[in-house]
């Protein structure tokens, strides 16, 4: 996890979110269905340290990789500052990815065909600063959400990770590379913060789009009542 997602905030939302000029979000489409190598508007510091938002690939591939890519949706909060994998993206190269929700299935990775998905957004509706990394790859930029220990919100379903889900007051110490302290950020969420919702089964296939993905579940039936566990 976290390897589906949302993103259908407005420019206006994920600009007050990262606390960017709205005029500096690239422009995109709402994404009701996200997988790897679907373009996403996520936020970093240039050169100069100002922030900046571009459209990246989900799918991290460290820039020493050759012919055979290792690419990567998420990686664990315990290794991105020791990992070779990860250790100079960390350094420079840090991210706020700003998803309106992920997906999850019980019991598994992947969706099961038949099996509903939940998805986890914040309860105020904002879109979510989620703590990434990202690197440069064959001239494409592409990028990764950190995953931490689940709150007890992301334990119902049940699941062993979740996404680092900053505070906005925290999206600047994150960006920081110079904050020895950054690491200390990749922890769960206050599980207060969010809200899961049981969508149905249209989102499982990757090449559905549309709001129909976020459409709540039905139950085959009232004689059979269907329970994620």
């Amino acid at each position: 996890m976290c390897e589906r997602a949302n993103q259908i905030s407005s420019s206006e939302d994920i600009a007050d979110a990262v606390d960017v000029e709205v005029e500096e979000i690239p422009p995109y489409l709402p994404q009701y269905n996200i997988s790897r190598e679907d373009d996403v508007v996520v936020v970093h510091l240039a050169a100069d340290g100002k922030r900046v938002a571009a459209q990246m690939k989900w799918g991290f591939i460290p820039s020493w990789s050759k012919d055979k890519p290792i690419q990567v949706a998420n990686a664990r909060a315990e290794k991105v500052a020791s990992s070779g994998m990860y250790r100079s993206a960390y350094r420079r190269r840090r991210c706020i990815v700003p998803f309106s929700g992920f997906y999850e299935w019980p019991y598994s990775e992947v969706p099961v065909r038949g099996q509903p998905a939940t998805n986890y957004k914040r309860r105020d509706g904002k879109p979510m600063c989620m703590a990434g990394l990202w690197e440069e790859w064959h001239e494409v930029e592409r990028f990764l959400v950190i995953t931490t220990d689940p709150n007890p919100l992301m334990l119902q379903l049940p699941h062993h990770r979740m996404p680092v889900i900053l505070d906005p007051q925290d999206v600047g110490a994150w960006l920081d590379l110079e904050n020895e302290e950054a690491h200390k950020l990749l922890v769960p969420c206050p599980e207060d913060w969010l809200t899961a919702e049981c969508v149905g089964t249209y989102v499982n296939n990757t090449r559905h789009e549309g709001p129909k993905c976020l459409e709540p579940f039905t139950p085959p039936s009232d004689d059979e009542p269907f329970r994620l566990h």
